[in-house]
């Protein structure tokens, strides 16, 4: 971006959170890069939208280039359920690549181009302290937390701040 305002990079922009984080920051001034499947109807100002699937990594890291933003919001995610007795082949592995590899990729990536005094925010769920039928989800957003709390030892010389938000069911 060329002009003084602020850019966030926000995963799954188009949908749920994301989206309503995305509107915020826009109406707030900010420029936003979404990154999520399925690009919006509308490009509003100060939008600017690349698809991408973020478990291909390859597509991840490509969908990147060329971005050093001021903030990065992972708000992309799923929800699935299921019991002991019968979850799901693959599902936990889904999650945890979406909640947490896409996170640990996209920041290792952005990081090193963001400014000093920079944010990272990552959406968890209150369920991150553990839910019946939600084990593998809760796991996956539980590990938010300690990304959150190892990155913001390492980049406190930085004064980037880095943060989960933990909501409950919410209706966007």
């Amino acid at each position: 971006m060329t002009d003084a305002a602020p850019h966030a990079v926000v995963t799954g922009a188009t949908s749920g959170i994301g989206a309503a984080i995305t509107a915020w920051l826009l109406r707030e001034g900010w420029h936003v890069t979404g990154l999520s499947r399925n690009a919006p109807a509308v490009l509003p100002p100060g939008y600017a939208h690349r698809s991408v699937d973020l478990l291909d990594r390859a597509a991840t890291l490509a969908a990147l280039d060329g971005l050093a933003p001021t903030a990065f919001v992972h708000a992309a995610g799923l929800m699935r359920a299921g019991t002991l007795g019968g979850l799901q082949p693959g599902v936990g592995e889904t999650l945890w690549r979406l909640h947490v590899d896409a996170a640990c990729q996209i920041a290792d990536t952005l990081t090193p181009r963001m400014p000093d005094g920079g944010r990272i925010v990552l959406l968890g769920s209150r369920a991150a302290g553990g839910s019946a039928g939600r084990g593998e989800y809760a796991a996956s957003k539980g590990a938010l937390l300690a990304l959150a709390r190892s990155w913001a030892a390492e980049l406190l010389g930085r004064r980037i701040t880095v943060n989960v938000v933990a909501p409950a069911a919410t209706a966007t």
